[in-house]
């Protein structure tokens, strides 16, 4: 299993690592960066019948460039663990908005 980057943001071979190793999961990167548009109108060929299925839908896609595999995982699973007990230490200090009142 893994994730395909697609759009702007994934360009950035440093986001995609930090990607896969935040999630633990391999991050695949396309050859192509104006991918999100053609995924979304060829899903919207399969739901319409168009295409067979979704898997001739993914078949159409640009291949894979890159794929970064998790390599820090250990190091940020340490980090989220300190923000979640930080999170949870600071929440009572947090309230939430008030709903505006009209002034006239």
């Amino acid at each position: 299993t893994q994730v395909v980057l697609l759009g702007g943001g994934s360009a950035s071979q440093a986001w995609a690592q930090m990607r896969a190793d935040v999630t633990g999961v391999p991050h695949a990167q396309s050859a192509r960066r104006d991918t999100a548009a053609l995924a979304a109108a060829l899903f919207a060929a399969a739901a319409a019948g168009k295409l067979g299925s979704l898997d001739e839908a993914r078949a159409a896609m640009p291949p894979v460039q890159a794929v970064f595999t998790p390599h820090s995982v250990p190091a940020y699973a340490d980090a989220y663990a300190r923000y979640r007990q930080l999170f949870a230490q600071l929440s009572p200090l947090f309230v939430p908005p008030r709903a505006p009142t009209a002034r006239w």
